[in-house]
């Protein structure tokens, strides 16, 4: 018997003795894992703008994304956004607390942080969907000006 679960977005398999089979067990996981995927493609995308207001940008400007251009080695355009390369892992702490930041008010913005092995350099990409690249582009080359 398949029972709908709507709180929690995915199916729960009961079976009709009180013991789980192994089968019952996987039946009932690919049905979440389906019910989950969908559940997650159907969410609506992001619009490509940041939702701070524009007097509360600008006093936080210097601890988001512009102010890391003044610490990177190299900036890269690539396909779906920017890479930027930073000579070392010495800036981790505050590479980390400032996707923090910007994963909540740019919502739409993906990032991808390699660190390379034996204290090597560290790239920080910046992705998003279409129009993301030029969103970065304004916020990138406003503060290099």
């Amino acid at each position: 018997m398949v029972k709908c679960d709507s709180r929690r977005l995915y199916y729960i398999c009961a079976p009709q003795s009180s013991q789980r089979t192994r089968r019952d067990i996987l039946q009932r996981d690919r049905v979440r894992a389906l019910a989950l995927r969908e559940a997650v493609s159907m969410t609506p995308d992001e619009p490509i703008m940041c939702s701070l207001e524009p007097d509360a940008l600008r006093s936080r400007r210097d601890a988001l994304l512009p102010s890391l251009i003044a610490h990177a080695e190299r900036v890269e355009e690539i396909d779906a956004g920017y890479r930027i390369r930073f000579a070392d892992a010495t800036r981790l702490r505050s590479i980390a607390s400032v996707i923090d930041a910007e994963r909540q008010c740019c919502r739409f913005l993906e990032f991808r942080l390699t660190v390379e092995a034996g204290g090597g350099a560290m790239w920080l990409e910046l992705t998003g969907p279409s129009g993301a690249k030029e969103f970065l582009a304004d916020l990138l080359t406003r503060r290099r000006v």
